[in-house]
């Protein structure tokens, strides 16, 4: 039975805390409400507003991907359905530097060539990538205002819920502590975007690949009850 709204499970909750990278050092200093226009709580808002959807508007996203659905780019459509499919296992083998045989590579190309040939958006896109099982991020020689390159395809969704399925899996003490990477682009940013969804599912996936990404923030999300701690590295593309 679920608790009643007035129980401590809410209140709990409610005592979530967000923490910027540069204030974990010093405790007394969670609590300090930050400035509203600084770039630590416009981070935290950003990420905020973003957990919230669950339904985005996909139709602009389509529409910008659907050159791959015509005949002259077939190919391109097929290798990256098979990536999506779940070969997405490639991932694993290009950031710990394995051998790509010659499907492999193959499949990387189309999808590069295929990044190439959509349309570009015209608006601001906020997209979450949970930590992916077997990948390899090297993410703790990252440093705020770095510039790191991805050299493999990074799947993203706008919705929070379908990040948090792939961070939950990512390795033995994720079921604690989650990583999440939130990268805010700018209008003119191209993904690879297919009407591919069943209905039944959340899965929103905007495909890029041989990203350059500079870490703006880190944030800590401390959830007391159930313990979760949630640390989202904040990209600007």
């Amino acid at each position: 039975m679920c608790p009643p709204s007035n129980s401590w499970f809410p209140s709990l909750k409610s005592l979530t805390l967000w923490v910027p990278l540069n204030r974990l050092k010093n405790p007394v200093s969670w609590w300090k409400a930050l400035e509203p226009a600084s770039p630590e709580a416009l981070t935290i808002t950003d990420i905020k507003i973003q957990k919230i959807i669950s339904k985005p508007d996909m139709t602009d996203a389509y529409e910008n991907s659907a050159v791959l659905e015509t005949d002259q780019y077939v190919s391109y459509y097929r290798k990256v359905i098979s990536y999506m499919s779940g070969f997405c296992w490639i991932n694993s083998k290009i950031s710990n530097k394995f051998h790509l045989n010659a499907g492999d590579q193959a499949m990387v190309e189309a999808i590069t060539e295929a990044q190439k040939v959509v349309k570009p958006f015209k608006r601001h896109v906020y997209l979450f990538h949970g930590f992916e099982r077997l990948t390899y991020y090297g993410d703790h020689n990252w440093k705020v205002g770095q510039t790191i390159d991805f050299p493999w395809a990074l799947s993203k969704t706008p919705v929070w819920t379908v990040a948090h399925k792939f961070a939950r899996s990512y390795g033995f003490w994720s079921w604690f502590m989650q990583k999440f990477m939130l990268v805010r682009y700018s209008p003119g940013s191209k993904h690879i975007c297919l009407n591919v969804r069943p209905p039944e599912t959340d899965e929103y996936e905007h495909l890029a690949i041989g990203e350059r990404l500079t870490l703006k923030e880190i944030v800590y999300e401390l959830q007391p009850f159930p313990p979760q701690i949630r640390k989202y590295y904040v990209f600007d593309a």
